[in-house]
């Protein structure tokens, strides 16, 4: 496959900036598009009730606040796409507007596109920015690119697959390929644990080899948490690019306990490939 199309939801809000340019990093690596879409919301969701009958002024007065507040978010965007025109990796970023709800939006996007920019967990994220990436994550069928904090100018020189022989991380390394064999450096991160031996890695170097990536094996042993353990690994190695699974056990159980995938997007401070 190839990377030709990166979709970069925008809120007017903090984080648009880190994922616009984390896409550009991208795209300028794999000479692919970046378009910004600007996510409306619906005017339905601007009702204080979901059900029952609300007074035509009430819900006209909640519509108009929010289609204020929608505007200006907006012009927010619109300005910071403005401002990174000038920079190269951006050239060509298409901006979009669509209007909502803003699972649809995302998920209608995703599905015409190769990968999906999105923000980190925090503990205090909009809702909207939660609820893209999720949505893009879990319903999309496509990988997400998980924008760090302070994104370098390039991505994908350095890489890591953090490979444990899951069908999601299959999933991630094809979705990487198009970076993997371009990349410089290619680490097969295996974590050791008191679980079963992973087995199949001298099997994923030789595949990425057929595809022209030239990869080594590291292995190293748990330390704290598989999430711990990914982060510190990845730091050590010097890498720009994460490539992971995501969730590959009951959602609802990572969910709720954390999970490997979370603690990754809490504590990495590099970009992060994720498939589902």
């Amino acid at each position: 496959m190839s990377i030709r199309k990166i979709v970069v939801p925008l809120h007017g809000q903090a984080g648009d900036r880190e994922r616009l340019l984390t896409a550009g990093a991208v795209a300028a690596r794999v000479s692919a598009r970046v378009e910004a879409t600007f996510l409306r919301h619906d005017p339905r969701e601007a009702l204080p009730f979901s059900t029952g009958y609300v007074a035509k002024d009430i819900a006209d007065r909640f519509t108009a606040a929010l289609k204020a507040e929608d505007d200006a978010a907006e012009q927010q965007a619109r300005a910071l796409v403005g401002e990174l025109a000038d920079d190269p990796r951006l050239a060509g970023t298409e901006f979009e507007v669509f209007p909502g709800p803003i699972e649809t939006t995302v998920v209608r996007r995703a599905r015409c596109a190769d990968l999906v920019a999105v923000s980190p967990y925090r503990s205090e994220e909009p809702a909207e920015m939660r609820r893209a990436r999720d949505v893009a994550l879990f319903d999309s069928g496509r990988p997400v690119l998980v924008a760090p904090p302070e994104p370098p100018h390039v991505i994908g020189s350095r890489c890591v697959v953090a490979w444990d022989g899951s069908a999601v991380a299959a999933r991630a390394v094809e979705s990487a390929l198009p970076l993997l064999t371009g990349a410089e450096d290619v680490s097969v991160l295996v974590v050791e644990t008191d679980g079963p031996a992973i087995r199949d890695a001298d099997e994923i170097v030789e595949y990425l080899d057929l595809h022209g990536a030239d990869a080594k094996i590291v292995r190293a042993p748990i330390q704290g948490s598989i999430g711990d353990t990914l982060v510190a690994q990845t730091a050590a190695l010097q890498a720009d690019l994460l490539i992971m699974g995501a969730y590959g056990h009951a959602w609802l159980r990572e969910h709720v306990l954390g999970g490997t995938t979370r603690q990754v997007m809490l504590k990495t401070a590099v970009a992060v490939l994720m498939a589902h």
